[in-house]
């Protein structure tokens, strides 16, 4: 299975446009969260997401729009209350089996309090060695990462949204994870807005 995987599109509808066009056919796609702003709600890359299906998770983005820090974000006229509820009953953390293979997927760590970034050399990443999953598939950093700890595999696709700067350039960037072949690529593409 070919899983096109997002995060961090902080509402950035164009952003995300981009990415899903630069993945290609994908058997699934896949959003890690922050798919809108704490303080702003972006219909169209919500409506985008579910549109396609996306199997997504909350970041933290997300959850504090929802809160009650959030309430004059979501009152607007722009705000349909479907996305809202959309949005509402996305899942902290989302776990399948592919082709024999556990991926597991949540915006930052998976462990308690999950909110920690991981980073390739931080202790957080060292922790997720007792994760119970052949990928565990992040968030949050806004950088693109493939490491291996033990059997797991931490992959992160960097953000759709945002753009971090790679070798001096400001770019966006999304992933493509093959569970088969186990084949984990990064796209990096021109930032938009």
């Amino acid at each position: 299975m070919r899983l096109g995987i997002v995060s961090d599109i902080h509402g950035n509808a164009a952003g995300l446009a981009a990415a899903i066009a630069a993945m290609g056919d994908v058997d699934e796609l896949w959003c890690a969260g922050d798919i809108v702003s704490e303080s702003w709600f972006c219909r169209h890359t919500v409506a985008l997401l579910r549109d396609r299906g996306a199997r997504c998770v909350k970041g933290n983005h997300d959850t504090m729009l929802l809160s009650a820090q959030g309430a004059a974000a979501r009152r607007g006229p722009h705000v349909p209350a479907d996305l809202v509820a959309y949005l509402a009953d996305l899942p902290h953390a989302l776990e399948t089996v592919a082709n024999g293979k556990r991926v597991l997927m949540t915006h930052a760590t998976p462990l308690a309090p999950h909110e920690e970034y991981v980073w390739p050399h931080s202790a957080e990443l060292q922790r997720l060695g007792g994760v119970e999953a052949d990928f565990l598939i992040l968030g949050h950093t806004h950088q693109a990462m493939d490491v291996q700890v033990g059997s797991l595999r931490v992959v992160n696709p960097g953000s759709a949204g945002q753009p971090v700067l790679h070798e001096g350039i400001a770019v966006l960037s999304c992933a493509t994870l093959d569970t088969v072949t186990g084949e984990f690529r990064v796209e990096r593409l021109p930032a938009v807005r």
